[in-house]
């Protein structure tokens, strides 16, 4: 590529949509090491600030990562939410054409407290499915997902014979009949612990965001209560907004 000194558009820019485009285009791929800053430097035939510039850009829009000693990287994939989609974990990943896999930490029917009660709409005397999962893409750990379900709806998707490492819980409750309609969504942020870091691969104290969601049917029912930890540096959030007339 050659740099176009009389188009206006800075010089920094211009090395930054080539590294994107070269990104995009799959020349370097997620885990790749770009050339050194050394080597953008020679072939742009530009100063050091205005490489720098380029990779900073980058780097706050999460496209690569720099690494102490190591160099510049591309960035994994982030698991990016875009709302109002009501779409589970499986479904949003394979359409984003990655790679979705989940690995089961626990599955048990539990006597739920008392929050878990109200978010279900249930009474003090109703049981609860509860499953843990941890969720990867490409390999690489995102999410711990725990969803807590009706036993009503438990009993629908066949829950004691259903293989939720590689089934889509959504999918499976459509297949059996269950309509769904609509979604309440809250987020926070919080901070990893130590079992987070275990299985997260972050540092204890890590940012983490945290998203709680009430699912519901079209006949109003709630059918799931799920609370997502998601590693902060893998999650985007993105809303499309409009003004009312």
């Amino acid at each position: 590529m050659v740099l176009t000194r009389e188009s206006g558009v800075p010089l920094y820019q211009q090395i930054k949509v080539w590294i994107a485009d070269n990104i995009y285009r799959g020349v370097w791929k997620p885990g790749d090491v770009l050339p050194s800053e050394v080597e953008l430097e020679r072939q742009f035939g530009v100063s050091r600030t205005t490489v720098r510039q380029a990779i900073a850009d980058l780097q706050a829009e999460g496209v690569v990562q720099k690494q102490q000693g190591r160099g510049t990287f591309v960035s994994h994939p982030k698991y990016e939410e875009k709302l109002p989609a009501l779409r589970g974990f499986t479904e949003d990943i394979i359409a984003k054409g990655h790679v979705p896999r989940s690995i089961v930490l626990s599955s048990e029917i539990i006597r739920p407290q008392p929050r878990i009660i109200d978010k279900l709409r249930l009474t003090p005397k109703d049981d609860v499915f509860k499953l843990v999962r941890l969720r990867l893409i490409d390999e690489e750990p995102v999410q711990i997902h725990t969803v807590y379900l009706p036993m009503w709806v438990a009993d629908l998707i066949n829950y004691s014979d259903t293989d939720f490492s590689t089934r889509s819980l959504y999918s499976e409750m459509e297949r059996a009949g269950i309509q769904l309609d609509e979604a309440e969504e809250v987020l926070e942020a919080s901070v990893a612990s130590e079992l987070h870091s275990s299985l997260l691969r972050v540092p204890k104290g890590a940012p983490l965001i945290i998203t709680e969601r009430q699912t519901f049917d079209v006949d109003g029912r709630v059918v799931e209560f799920s609370i997502v930890e998601i590693r902060g540096d893998k999650y985007r959030h993105s809303v499309k907004l409009k003004r009312g007339q």
